[in-house]
């Protein structure tokens, strides 16, 4: 541990005694070994993705007095591997308006005035909630000093829409093609995103509309917009925006996304986004408001994103403490053309490999209707990665049931019936509502008649790639226990385990 972070915990370590707090360990119950979460407080969407410096910079909403949605604030957190965090503390304080969703750049060509001339400019753009009136506007603040401490641009707001609420979530990118910047954000209860564009990053001149399409049962929010190589050659633009109110597959929240054309200004959906043709980023309950970084050099080539792992509905609600709120995995993105159109795919990113412990491979083997305990991959523990291969009995279900505390089962299988991956945190838990409890779905084929499945397994979350990554479940879960077992289970006779590795995942280091 440095300096600076020895003598910035210690000072943390006496302001919470002072206020007859506890101070956090990081082995709290629930608390994840590998995903990223806040010291204490409430943390919900993902703000700023920016990397300079060879760091990667992750804000995000923040309540810094307590563990529910309120008081917004930007906090911070940074790392050189996008696997290992350390928090910052709050960046951006709530002043007379909430710092609501944003995003971050680097103005190294000094486009808008601020950069020093030992620094260029970190600039963040993100809207202005005033909490007496409900009113939303975009605001500027720029950085000199790594996003450490931040300037409020004394011309704010840049884009003000008076009386309107539900004008917010700037995403802001540099297009190199008409050489200006681009701004998307959401009219959030008209379900449409508008799409501005400026030349210096302070006066913005509206250039289009996109929508309604798709989702439209709940506001929309959180858009991001950006160009991904397609598999064998060209690319095109994916605009997402996430749905919230009683929509998605949760009935809470959910992610959605369009496949195009962008010309700088238009942004064109390849399908013309009927309403009511929905595609979804994530099958699962937990995944919303995901952001892309920007900034990752050319030569690493990566388009990555990460996302708040919660529902809209509960997230209030869940038990964990010092804390409330959690992200994803970062993933990296790509497309591919499957029946004629493309198709969005997620792949953890490589670096989680270097979390990886103590491998264990099973053995190929016939699953017998019944469960099947594994007992080496069991003591790997509560935080693992688990890559499957499964040949489902032409009947019923195949995969693998986790036990945990006396009543607790997460099952992670195939469902032959109806040709679909699931996730089923159904079977008790800790968290009793009927809104958690239930079991998700995504359609998947298989491939030579196998299922292969990569599973990120965490103290209180789980998140299952399949189809190569164009179906993705991602569900928070809070047993009532510690895990007790893991096994092989089927439902109907006929199922084979193809193969099976498993590896215990190390807990990310925070300074």
């Amino acid at each position: 541990m440095s300096v600076w972070a020895r003598c910035a915990l210690a000072l943390s370590l006496v302001v919470l005694a002072a206020c007859g707090q506890r101070a956090p360990t990081f082995e709290e119950r629930f608390r994840p070994a590998y995903h990223f979460t806040p010291a204490r407080n409430w943390m919900n969407d993902p703000n700023g993705l920016v990397y300079h410096n060879g760091v990667y910079h992750l804000f995000f909403q923040h309540n810094p007095r307590g563990d529910r949605w309120g008081n917004l604030s930007w906090g911070h957190a940074v790392s050189r591997d996008l696997v290992n965090w350390r928090e910052l503390g709050v960046a951006m304080p709530e002043r007379d308006v909430m710092i609501f969703s944003g995003s971050a750049v680097i103005d190294a060509a000094n486009a808008s005035g601020f950069s020093s001339s030992n620094a260029p400019a970190m600039v963040a753009f993100y809207t202005g909630h005033d909490p007496r009136d409900g009113a939303e506007s975009q605001y500027l603040a720029y950085s000199l000093d790594e996003g450490r401490s931040w300037t409020q641009y004394d011309g704010n707001p840049i884009i003000e829409r008076p009386g309107i609420g539900q004008f917010r979530d700037p995403k802001v990118f540099w297009h190199a093609a008409t050489q200006r910047w681009v701004m998307v954000l959401v009219h959030s209860g008209e379900q449409r995103i508008a799409i501005y564009t400026s030349d210096n990053m302070r006066a913005w001149r509206e250039a289009s509309v996109f929508g309604p399409g798709g989702l439209t049962g709940g506001p929309w929010e959180t858009p991001d917009l950006f160009e991904l190589p397609i598999e064998g050659g060209g690319s095109r633009w994916v605009l997402s925006v996430g749905v919230t109110g009683q929509a998605g597959l949760s009935a809470g929240s959910g992610v959605q996304y369009f496949v195009g054309t962008f010309d700088g200004e238009r942004f064109i959906a390849d399908d013309g986004a009927p309403v009511g043709v929905v595609r979804w980023v994530d099958y699962g309950s937990d995944f919303y408001a995901p952001q892309t970084w920007s900034g990752i050099p050319a030569e690493d080539g990566r388009r990555i994103w990460i996302a708040w792992m919660a529902n809209t509905r509960h997230a209030e609600d869940v038990p964990t403490s010092p804390w409330r709120g959690m992200m994803t995995i970062p993933r990296e993105l790509r497309l591919v053309e499957r029946g004629g159109r493309y198709e969005l795919v997620q792949a953890p990113v490589r670096e989680l490999e270097s979390l990886r412990r103590d491998v264990v491979v099973q053995e190929a083997a016939t699953i017998a209707e019944g469960e099947s305990a594994l007992t080496a991959i069991t003591a790997l523990g509560g935080a693992m990665e688990l890559d499957v291969a499964l040949r489902p009995a032409s009947t019923g279900e195949t995969g693998l049931v986790f036990a945990y505390g006396t009543e607790t089962r997460l099952r992670i299988g195939y469902d032959a019936r109806i040709g679909h991956v699931f996730v089923d945190r159904s079977e008790g838990g800790a968290f009793d509502r009927d809104s958690f409890r239930r079991r998700h779905y995504a359609p998947v084929p298989l491939e030579g008649g196998v299922a292969r499945l990569r599973i990120f397994l965490d103290h209180s979350s789980v998140e299952v790639f399949a189809d190569d990554g164009a179906r993705v479940i991602s569900d928070a879960i809070f047993p009532d226990g510690g895990l007790r077992s893991v096994s092989l289970y089927a439902t109907g006779a006929g199922g084979e385990l193809v193969s099976l590795s498993a590896w215990r995942m190390a807990a990310m280091e925070r300074d």
